[in-house]
């Protein structure tokens, strides 16, 4: 009875082991002051405006590394450290304000250096727990969906409940740190969850040379950078390599990469803002009656010649109306083009001109599509079981299914998908291929 009374009067106590490492840092961290000065410098009205529905802190590589050059080298080779001390120079600002003080900022790094941008393929374990910038095509993501960040835990025995940050796994504590016994119960609903997305990014085609194969890499994204991007975006992804650890005894690690800042390298026509004094220039143009001339000369200005087909790509990137005819037919606003003409006369130039310019525009090669005439040549890469492969090899690797008609082979797919671009979305999608025809040379 006397037992039962004294654990009555004992209040609920509530601990954040990480909490108390963090508060820890001025010690263990030697570049606080640094980071203290250069955010009072560069950064002071932005932190004053964090928020609870804006807590993201964009951080300028550059800006730090004309501060303090080694300072921008020791973000770069100890990331965790340094963000942590980033971290506490804002709380120890934010926590003077009230409305602030349970706010916990979200640092974001950008514009990093082209040394520090890493293609997929060439990503090594020298960059395990470094910042890195990869560029990639969004291949395909998850919802979004809740992840564990501050898992609240209680004693079943004592009563004493206790916060335990989550990193990247769920670690259930050894013992209660009050009677030290193993009896724990994880609380959900007064546990702390974020916003989590899984993206998937593969290298862009135009860097494979060869018979090389796409690279993929996995993106974990939280927070306030979930739903930002879809398939068949383009971005620049800044983050730190982490590893996953193994299943059972096996000794390969897997990656992924810890974003910290995501950047599309094109803009999607909505996010284009436009200001009174463009607004003029475009009311000008458009009573401008030498207007297709100026727009046929914008167009890859470094390849003379060629005007009717600059002003046949002008037309697809503008666009047309669609239209209902008076019998109830519709006629379509956008338009293909064929372009087929000799090696070297400027082709690949003018469509790459018209990829770049178009907001989520895909450009892609078919290899040896010259040498093949209009079907593309056997070295053209496909999607399938996750993985791109060159025509000639899935024949090959189907020769039970190899059907000959006419000195036409063929070999038909089981689940065998390919990116193709779907019109009304403007988005990359998967699309069933159900034969594959190879035509002997």
């Amino acid at each position: 009875m006397i037992e039962e009374e004294k654990k009555e009067e004992k209040p609920t106590k509530q601990e954040t082991s990480e909490e108390q490492d963090f508060f820890n840092e001025p010690i263990t961290n030697p570049h606080l002051e640094k980071f203290d000065y250069f955010l009072n410098l560069k950064y002071s009205k932005e932190i004053d405006k964090l928020n609870d529905k804006d807590k993201i802190l964009r951080i300028d590589f550059k800006s730090l590394e004309e501060y303090d050059p080694y300072l921008a080298d020791e973000l770069v080779k100890n990331p965790d450290k340094c963000i942590d001390a980033i971290k506490y120079c804002i709380n120890k600002k934010i926590t003077l304000f009230a409305e602030n003080k349970d706010l916990e900022p979200t640092i974001s790094i950008y514009n990093l250096p082209q040394e520090h941008k890493i293609f997929i393929k060439h990503i090594n374990a020298e960059d395990i727990d470094c910042l890195i910038g990869v560029e990639g095509i969004v291949r395909q993501f998850t919802t979004i969906l809740p992840k564990l960040k501050v898992a609240h835990w209680l004693c079943k025995r004592c009563g004493y409940e206790f916060n335990i940050d989550v990193k990247h796994e769920i670690e259930t504590p050894t013992a209660c740190p009050e009677c030290r016994h193993k009896f724990l119960s994880l609380i959900e609903n007064k546990s702390v969850f974020i916003d989590y997305q899984k993206l998937e990014i593969q290298e862009p085609l135009e860097v494979l040379k060869g018979g090389e194969q796409s690279s993929t890499l996995v993106v974990s994204v939280t927070d306030s950078l979930v739903g930002k991007v879809g398939a068949g975006d383009r971005i620049i992804v800044t983050g730190v390599m982490r590893l996953v650890p193994p299943q059972k005894k096996q000794s390969v690690y897997g990656r992924y990469l810890e974003c910290f800042d995501i950047e599309e390298t094109k803009q999607d026509y909505e996010d284009i803002e436009i200001d009174e004094e463009n607004l003029e220039q475009i009311r000008a143009y458009s009573e401008n009656p030498e207007i297709y001339g100026i727009l046929v000369n914008s167009i890859a200005p470094n390849i003379f010649g060629h005007d009717i087909i600059k002003e046949s790509i002008a037309l697809q990137l503008f666009g047309g109306v669609k239209k209902t005819m008076e019998d109830g037919s519709k006629t379509r606003g956008n338009i293909h083009i064929l372009l087929i003409g000799d090696p070297g006369v400027g082709k690949s130039k003018l469509l790459l001109y018209a990829s770049n310019v178009a907001p989520k525009s895909l450009y892609v090669v078919g290899k040896t599509a010259s040498g093949a005439g209009l079907c593309v040549g056997k070295d053209t890469y496909i999607f399938e079981n996750k993985e791109l492969h060159k025509i000639k090899d899935i024949i090959e690797n189907k020769q039970e299914t190899l059907v000959k008609n006419n000195g036409i082979y063929s070999a038909k797919g089981t689940g065998t998908k390919t990116i193709t671009l779907n019109i009304k979305t403007k988005k990359a999608e998967e699309r069933e291929i159900r034969e594959y025809h190879k035509i002997p040379a």
